[in-house]
């Protein structure tokens, strides 16, 4: 695969015995033109001038671990995994940069980091996983940052928990009819007792990742 002085992406169906000659080159409609070698850009070779990132690096910047499950509740038995979840915050040039970076960090070791977008925009929608994480009583890391969303976690919450985790029970309890059943008339009886707000409180949610965002700018951030 290579692209033309046009820009055009086309592939190479005749290639010379002698460098002076030209290279006969097919295009996605069909037809086929002759060109130099000095005229052609083999694509895997733009393709490589992208910067590669260090995912293994990401890990430094983790200002929130807990461990979720089981474990966090004392209610382990033999062969219980050790769940870690939390969020991190990249540096702001790598978040820039043309590899960007990974929406979440994953481990051998059952642990899940989202970037602190991912995890605020799941948290937004009452996304099971990370509101565990947010009220796991069994912290391991955090940071400042950290504690000043853990501080306003209410934010997140909203009616939109009747929906994510009434799904969740769906999934979850097909073989259990009697107590599935039981617990969605629990779910439907406190949504009509709930105080909680229609929504989650997105202007908090998004001062919030505008500061972490700038805190990830400064030059200090990270060293």
């Amino acid at each position: 695969m290579l692209t033309t002085p046009g820009g055009r992406v086309g592939i190479v169906v005749h290639v010379p015995t002698a460098p002076e000659h030209s290279y006969r080159v097919r295009f996605v409609e069909g037809c086929e033109e002759s060109f130099r070698r000095n005229e052609l850009t083999i694509f895997k070779h733009v393709q490589a001038e992208v910067p590669e990132r260090a995912d293994a690096d990401l890990f430094r910047f983790v200002p929130y671990r807990c461990v979720v499950g089981s474990t966090a509740y004392g209610l382990t038995q033999e062969g219980s995994d050790l769940d870690r979840r939390g969020f991190y915050l990249p540096p702001a040039d790598l978040s820039w940069s043309l590899a960007g970076v990974p929406e979440q960090l994953e481990t051998e070791n059952e642990e899940v980091y989202w970037e602190v977008e991912k995890f605020i925009r799941l948290a937004l929608k009452a996304n099971p996983n990370v509101l565990e994480c947010l009220y796991s009583p069994l912290v391991e890391t955090c940071s400042p940052l950290a504690s000043e969303l853990l501080a306003q976690r209410n934010i997140f919450l909203s009616r939109y928990v009747h929906r994510t985790y009434n799904a969740y029970v769906l999934s979850q309890f097909k073989k259990l009819e009697c107590w599935r059943l039981a617990l969605h008339r629990e779910l439907d009886e406190a949504l009509e007792s709930t105080e909680l707000p229609e929504h989650p409180d997105y202007k908090s949610a998004n001062d919030f990742l505008v500061r972490a965002r700038r805190l990830a700018a400064t030059a200090e951030y990270g060293r």
